[in-house]
């Protein structure tokens, strides 16, 4: 991803350059195919493949020109089985009705960008197989246009995105007083409210926030949930408790959290505990809502004609700590069931989702040492910790088969603690952990792409005419 920002400065510029990284590439995977069928085979060979080219870009063009004329000629054509499919496919207390109309708007914006990369893969495949001269140069300024397009209708033209909305800072934050990456907040908000689900308490009031009053519509959702603090954002450097993507790709014993959540939203007292337990420091919420694991700091301008309630949560857990007893649980229930209950000592012991036996065990009533953090990124975390006996340190950031961890430049596992996080076991005296983030398949795929380049090498030595 870094090296795409690094090559394509234009990449900043996109609402979500990580979604557009995924076709880059791909489409950079499919020239690559073609760059090698072109050195396998002699010009004449390969001319009557330019149908495989040509024959699907006509097919896709085609299909993108009647669907742009039926978006401006015969928009409700669109707008009216949208519109249908969205009421009776996905019921929902929120309105729908600006979205079938935004989807004709999306149209006829995005689809005369799709018809002119198909036009101008036509016209370059047909000049570059009859040799002519303009086709290479083309092939260039094609690429700058598609650049300008994409600037243009992801920035500038994007009503979603103005400069105010990166810019302006909810008023919760000041209530926020430790430094980022020690805690998370979690929103009990709806990710969208509107005038027209009739709940006037928790809908923000745009004309009282400056910065929104010309926003779109469809922007002014955005907005309000960035207000709320309905997600986590990177823009405000507040994580969120638990972000789960609509895709549902993450690992099961995550929904587990949420399910669990659920299934208890009658009893606040457990439910706020396990989210304290999740590094959860502080609660927003709509109106009153009391628990014995909560306590009550004030009232917060949220732009809505009632202010929202934010609570601090006394279940909190710090992101990291050394815990000196370890339990072992290889039932997701059984392990939420414990921390979110009042009683366990949650800054003192783990809970480890392995068999007994599989994993040293450790247990004591007084405090094994402490921990800190001294480095943080996304691609690693490294720890510095001070032990009086042996016990396992916890990082409440997420678990996952990528992560690797080191103590003292030895390699050592880490463990899925506590439903969700990263433990490692670690002997007494002070050391440093560091936990570094290598993706699985990357080592194997450097090493295809090398032995690729280097056969691509030596088809060219052999055959020099094959690169003219």
């Amino acid at each position: 991803f870094s090296l795409g920002y690094l090559l394509i400065p234009p990449l900043m510029l996109v609402r979500y350059p990580v979604k557009l990284l995924v076709i880059v590439t791909f489409l950079v995977a499919i020239l690559a195919g073609w760059g090698l069928d072109r050195l396998r085979f002699p010009a004449a060979e390969w001319k009557p493949r330019r149908q495989r080219v040509l024959l699907p870009l006509g097919v896709l063009l085609g299909g993108i020109v009647t669907l742009l004329a039926v978006a401006w000629l015969l928009p409700a054509a669109i707008a009216t089985p949208t519109r249908w499919a969205l009421h009776a496919l996905a019921p929902t207390p929120f309105s729908l009705e600006q979205m079938p109309d935004s989807l004709v708007t999306m149209l006829r914006f995005q689809l005369p960008g799709l018809a002119g990369f198909c036009l101008g893969g036509i016209v370059l495949v047909a000049g570059l197989e009859q040799g002519k001269r303009w086709a290479r140069p083309g092939l260039y300024a094609f690429g700058i246009l598609a650049m300008g397009q994409l600037v243009m209708a992801n920035y500038a033209a994007n009503p979603t995105v103005p400069r105010s909305f990166f810019t302006y800072r909810p008023p919760v934050l000041a209530e926020f007083k430790d430094p980022p990456g020690t805690y998370r907040v979690t929103s009990d908000w709806p990710i969208i409210q509107t005038p027209e689900t009739k709940n006037l308490q928790t809908y923000t009031s745009f004309e009282s926030i400056p910065e929104a009053a010309d926003l779109e519509p469809i922007a002014q959702g955005a907005f309000q949930t960035r207000t709320q603090l309905a997600a986590g954002s990177m823009v405000n450097n507040v994580e969120g408790g638990i972000n789960l993507d609509l895709e549902r790709s993450l690992p099961p014993y995550l929904y587990d959290v949420e399910i669990y959540l659920s299934q208890n939203s009658a009893d606040p007292l457990r439910a706020d505990c396990l989210l304290g337990r999740t590094n959860v420091k502080y609660i927003l919420r709509p109106s009153r809502a009391d628990s014995s694991a909560t306590r009550f700091i004030g009232e917060v301008f949220n732009g809505s004609p009632l202010p929202s309630r934010l609570y601090e949560d006394q279940c909190f857990v710090p992101r990291t700590y050394v815990a000196g007893s370890s339990l072992f649980s290889t039932d997701s229930v059984e392990t939420l069931d414990q921390l979110a209950s009042r009683e366990f000592d949650a800054a003192h012991t783990v809970i480890l989702a392995a068999p007994a036996g599989s994993a040293p065990a450790v247990s004591a009533t007084e405090s094994a040492g402490e921990v800190e953090i001294v480095h943080r990124d996304p691609n690693s975390v490294t720890l510095q910790a001070r032990l009086s006996r042996p016990a396992y340190v916890v990082l409440l950031e997420r678990y996952d088969p990528s992560w690797q961890a080191a103590v003292d430049g030895h390699r050592v596992p880490i463990w899925r603690a506590n439903q969700l996080f990263r433990a490692v076991y670690v002997e007494a005296g002070t050391h440093e952990i560091a936990f570094q983030y290598h993706q699985r398949g990357l080592r194997a795929g450097l090493i295809i792409s090398v032995i690729t380049v280097i056969m691509l090498l030596i088809i060219c030595l052999k055959n020099p005419r094959a690169i003219r």
